[in-house]
């Protein structure tokens, strides 16, 4: 074994005493003495001798590796006998170690470990454009810090501020879905979103801003002359006149087919005059711009833009006083008689009667029963939830379908942080099991009518 090694190191040239390893030439006895002390010069710590041992001991045969390349494969030999130690130490210690972190990153990959959020369970986030997200958080900002501080003192006393329609007009809320006319243009999720964080301060507020939104605004964009538009829209977008929506009668509440609101035209001035009275009106009290509906005298429900200004004394709207909900807005009644509203102020939108009548003339060949007649009055309720003062309210139940969740939101994040806090038989209320179940059930209604919601909206937007 010691042969084979020492044959791998010995130096296949014939040995020659010619050559010579600068500063590593053995002394000879008959050197003179100055070449002794020229020797020393160069090896001043008998490096030589101390190589020559070296050589001797591990090798046996100084003469035979005394040239460079011998050393040179000595060296290169001896590094890789100590490469290959050490990768074999390292991957005895380290492989194991690397094979764990390894494995628990990929597991961890796989799973997608993340936290449970209960506020969103079915990250309704990710499914909201960054617009959308943009807006809300926009006006979330406004409604914490500029509708919360005051809405105890609000529903104290009964009070609406005018100034707040102004704030949220500047800040692009009102008709925000529609086009032009000072309108934002954005999405009815968008919409929807805004109406649950207003609704999460206070339902009075998003009542407000459902009249002038989807009511008071939405009725004149949907069913107005392009001069209807010009002349009202822009200055109730930027919340400079408030609109209110009168549907609701003292007898009848919201049946339309039962309305006593009546409407007189006058040929001569090309004027209609109106008769009756509405209640439960949002706005009313403080509205320039009132969308009144009524029966005229073919017996038709036509809608019509009263404004405070031209009708005068004629126009009363008394505020209802003592509510027991909704008290940080404002409710009234709607009171005319004889109310002058020019024949330019009427909506183009078609009743009920010439619907119905329409509807029964197209029955072809044969007599006109009963189940005809049913199929007829089904027909009535669809077509008046698209053409008639339905469709206005179609558009403002979408938004207090979300600010009714901004609400149920708001109430189970109290409810939780009661429960949290409040301790009994040492021990906090959320840790029964049936303060955990109800919570529980609260988030998941919520979620589900959030994307319930979210999927109307979407289908709005598509038109469908």
């Amino acid at each position: 074994m010691l042969g084979r090694f020492r044959n791998s190191f010995r130096c296949g040239m014939p040995k020659c005493p010619t050559i010579r390893i600068p500063g590593m030439e053995k002394p000879e006895s008959s050197a003179a003495a100055e070449s002794a002390e020229e020797l020393e010069d160069r090896d001043p710590n008998n490096l030589n001798q101390h190589l020559q041992v070296m050589w001797d001991d591990v090798i046996g045969e100084p003469e035979g590796i005394r040239s460079p390349e011998c050393a040179w494969r000595l060296s290169g030999h001896c590094f890789r006998l100590s490469r290959g130690c050490c990768y074999v130490l390292l991957s005895v210690l380290i492989a194991p170690l690397l094979a764990l972190c390894l494995g628990f990153t990929f597991a961890c990959l796989a799973f997608q470990v993340t936290a449970f959020n209960w506020e969103d369970p079915f990250e309704l986030e990710s499914q909201l454009t960054q617009d959308e997200i943009l807006m809300r958080d926009q006006f979330r900002t406004y409604c914490q810090e500029q509708l919360l501080p005051r809405v105890i003192e609000a529903n104290r006393k009964e009070h609406f501020d005018r100034e707040i329609m102004r704030q949220m007009g500047q800040l692009g809320v009102l008709g925000c879905t529609m086009k032009g006319y000072g309108a934002a243009g954005v999405s009815s999720v968008a919409y929807g979103l805004l109406a649950r964080e207003i609704e999460n301060v206070d339902s009075g507020y998003r009542s407000a801003l459902s009249v002038q939104s989807s009511l008071a605004i939405g009725a004149i964009y949907m069913f107005g002359s392009d001069a209807q538009k010009e002349r009202f829209l822009p200055k109730m977008v930027s919340g400079e006149k408030i609109g209110c929506f009168g549907l609701t009668e003292p007898n009848h509440g919201s049946d339309i087919g039962a309305m006593e609101t009546r409407a007189i035209y006058d040929s001569d001035k090309k004027v209609y005059k109106l008769n009756g009275s509405k209640t439960w009106i949002t706005n009313s009290p403080i509205a320039d711009v009132l969308i009144v509906w009524a029966r005229c005298d073919d017996g038709q429900i036509r809608g019509f833009i009263v404004e405070r200004e031209v009708a005068g004394d004629r126009l009363s709207t008394p505020k209802i006083e003592g509510k027991f909900s909704l008290r940080s807005s404002i409710t009234g009644m709607i009171l005319m008689d004889n109310v002058i509203v020019p024949e330019e102020n009427l909506l183009n939108v078609q009743g009920l009667r010439n619907i119905l009548k329409k509807k029964l003339m197209t029955i072809k060949n044969g007599v006109v029963t009963r189940d005809r007649v049913l199929h007829s009055l089904g027909y009535l309720i669809t077509e008046n939830l698209i053409k008639g003062p339905f469709s206005c309210l179609n558009n403002a139940r979408y938004g207090i379908a979300w600010g009714a969740l901004g609400a149920a939101e708001a109430c189970l994040k109290i409810a939780r942080s009661y429960t949290l806090e409040r301790k009994q038989f040492k021990r906090p209320l959320a840790a029964n099991q049936l303060v955990q179940k109800k919570l529980a059930d609260m988030m998941c209604d919520i979620a589900i009518g959030l994307q319930a919601c979210l999927r109307v909206g979407r289908l709005k937007d598509e038109n469908r």
